[in-house]
């Protein structure tokens, strides 16, 4: 497995609201890239993104999303 095989962390926190921990990772695969949401160890979603900007903006509004308690 080559370094581009495996997945990046993005970022990770805990909920304060619940302590539920969640962490996101995008894995480059053949020039796009697929973000993946986990809630402690359980995939919440993935979506397969055309660049890596586009990944990191709905990454960045999930967690936004979460950290407010409008989703998850």
């Amino acid at each position: 497995m080559s370094d581009s095989d495996r997945p990046e962390l993005l970022f990770e926190f805990v909920r304060e609201s619940d302590h539920a921990q969640f962490r996101c990772e995008l894995l480059s695969e053949g020039g796009a890239v697929w973000l993946q949401l986990f809630r402690g160890r359980d995939l919440v979603t993935g979506r397969r993104c055309e660049t890596r900007a586009l990944a990191e903006w709905w990454a960045d509004f999930l967690r936004r999303a979460i950290e407010e308690g409008r989703i998850l």
